[in-house]
């Protein structure tokens, strides 16, 4: 079996065998074997084509970094703290503590001032802890 198609059968096999075990380092070094196995199986010269290849998975890895950086720079708001400084309005209220409907959903809060609303009063969440919200 000739050695071109030997690199183009490993890039193969090791892009394939990213999808079953993802970390990245297979699928680059998959791309780089595929493409220096291609160059070569067209008669690119030898330095060439490892070049190419080598090239080909630095940027590949490149590229993935940035991605991957980008994707944990940004942390993932979940639950009260994707509320903070939206305006909600009051269902009930009672000792500073009620019901307030925020985004269509329902939430418990809690007055920072521990001041009484009316229903329907428009207020402003500042924060939140525990299950409560902290409004204004």
């Amino acid at each position: 079996m000739q050695w071109e198609v030997i690199l183009i059968v490993l890039g193969l096999l090791a892009i394939l065998g990213e999808l079953f075990l993802p970390g990245g380092i297979m699928g680059i070094f998959g791309i780089g074997l595929l493409l220096t196995g291609i160059l070569l199986y067209f008669g690119v010269q030898y330095e060439i084509s490892i070049f190419v290849g080598v090239l080909a998975s630095a940027i590949t890895a490149v590229i993935v970094y940035m991605y991957w950086k980008r994707l944990k720079a940004k942390p993932v708001k979940t639950g009260g703290e994707s509320f903070i400084g939206l305006d909600g309005k009051i269902i009930s209220c009672k000792d500073g503590k009620g019901l307030l409907n925020i985004k269509g959903e329902e939430w418990s809060y809690r007055s920072h001032s521990e001041k009484e609303y009316k229903k329907g009063t428009k207020v402003t969440i500042i924060g939140f802890e525990g299950v409560y919200l902290e409004v204004e």
